[in-house]
């Protein structure tokens, strides 16, 4: 504002001849000035500029300081929203993939990260305006930052990328085919099973050697949050549920059809459904 203010005095007071006979002549003698415009002409550039108020005295070397600076600090901003948006997403296909706790990809670290680059952009982009320099640098980097995070979250949320993860690493060690073979011995062996989310060794061993065996055969069954556990298993809608996580950050798992019948997911816009055939999904929200 301060650049835009020297200026435009000098506009005023015509450059060099900035005395009042210099705009006088400018006018034509046709104006006629108050007390107040008097005075103001009366000074020199230097004069005038020392005359502002402490916050619009900015001088020539804070400008100069300010203008790269903004560049720098929407520059690595930038960046830094990027990288860990992209992490954020590499973070959950991982955590499906290796069935690792949700807090190995510290969310609230990913949050703070991009909030506080939020912030910085918006604030240089405040100061470029009042400056009137590197404006259109700091809007262009400003809006792609608001679109890398708001928009391409809410097309592609991050954690939908779990069930990804999840599947690919189920699919990679057993097929169709086995899953439905899981779902007829759970049905032969342990009828209307319900199994809860990490039971504790006491309640495993209760269970039996036919559990123990399915644990052998299917080893997804001792697959837990974090590394350890086991997920929730259960009969619903004639189908077999196999599900981990809950309240904090989703339901993860899949759904096999016990007769073979086409299945579907309950309606929810939330949830994220990889059908693989009519009697077989993954989800994840549900």
């Amino acid at each position: 504002m301060v650049a835009a203010v020297v200026p435009a005095a000098d506009v005023f007071l015509g450059g060099p001849d900035n005395s009042l006979s210099g705009f006088a002549k400018r006018t034509g003698g046709h104006h006629r000035l108050s007390p107040q415009q008097s005075a103001i002409l009366s000074l020199s550039k230097d004069q005038f500029r020392r005359s502002l108020p402490p916050c619009l005295a900015v001088d020539h070397m804070t400008t100069l300081i300010c203008v790269p600076l903004m560049k720098i600090l929407s520059s690595i901003c930038f960046a830094a929203i990027i990288i860990f948006q992209l992490r954020n997403y590499l973070w959950f296909y991982m955590m499906g993939r290796f069935e690792r706790s949700i807090w190995a990809c510290n969310p609230i670290l990913v949050l703070t990260v991009i909030g506080l680059s939020l912030l910085i952009l918006l604030g240089t982009w405040v100061v470029s305006l009042f400056l009137r320099k590197n404006r259109l640098w700091t809007t262009v980097v400003f809006l792609c930052a608001i679109a890398f995070t708001g928009p391409l979250w809410m097309l592609l949320p991050p954690g939908s990328l779990v069930v990804y993860g999840l599947r690919n690493h189920i699919m990679e060690l057993w097929t169709l085919d086995d899953l439905r073979r899981f779902t007829h011995e759970v049905e032969q062996e342990m009828p209307g099973i319900i199994v809860h989310e990490n039971e504790s060794d006491y309640v495993i061993k209760r269970r039996g050697d036919a559990y123990d065996k399915l644990r052998e055969k299917y080893s997804f069954m001792k697959w837990g949050i974090g590394g350890k556990g086991n997920p929730n298993i259960s009969e619903r809608d004639d189908a077999l549920n196999v599900m981990w996580g809950g309240a904090l950050f989703g339901s993860l798992g899949f759904s096999i059809s016990i007769w073979g019948k086409r299945i579907d997911p309950h309606p929810d816009p939330e949830t994220k459904v990889l059908r693989m055939s009519d009697d077989i999904y993954f989800y994840y929200g549900e």
